[in-house]
């Protein structure tokens, strides 16, 4: 089995997906394949520039508010993923359920950056190869943020530093 790297845990993406329609992707998915979608999910949930400092920095600084900048930025490095933050140790309830809603995505098929890359479609055609493009700059914000399900998106605004402004870091 692939290795656990993400927010949550297994037994509780079931526990959520056990209660929700429309779960398909997740019911009919292997072991292996549920949790590179929540590794990946994860990767996709950690892009954002959030609130608060990592809780490893945030206890260091608690600790030592003297801190070096070195010291700052081991502190960042040792803490892999951008949850837990603040003095809080737990990864919120929010954060999880967003992974778990873009796996569930992710194992239905849909590709963040296919989707990106769709968004300035407005028609398309087979018979006599017909496209159409919509170049207003219209998108869909979950969409123009690489976040397949606007349930998951809408989970992860409430914590971005600036809810109007994102900073995407590459992964």
């Amino acid at each position: 089995m692939a290795t656990s790297d993400h927010y949550g845990t297994l037994a509780e993406a079931a526990s959520f997906f056990e209660n929700r329609l429309h779960s398909f992707a997740w019911d009919n998915a292997t072991g292996d394949d549920r949790v590179k979608a929540l590794n990946q999910a994860t990767e996709y949930v950690d892009q954002f520039d959030y609130l608060n400092d990592k809780y490893a920095v945030a206890i260091l600084l608690e600790s030592d508010p003297e801190a070096t900048d070195d010291e700052i930025q081991a502190a960042e490095a040792s803490q892999e993923h951008q949850f837990p933050r603040g003095t809080d140790s737990t990864v919120p309830t929010d954060i999880e359920h967003a992974t778990y809603l873009i796996a569930l995505k992710l194992l239905d098929g849909r590709d963040p950056e296919q989707d990106l890359e769709a968004l300035p479609m407005k028609s398309m055609g087979f018979a006599d190869a017909r496209a159409g493009y919509d170049r207003s700059g219209n998108t869909l914000e979950h969409q123009a943020h690489l976040i397949p399900s606007p349930q998951a998106f809408n989970l992860l605004k409430p914590f971005f530093r600036e809810r109007n402004r994102f900073l995407i870091k590459k992964m």
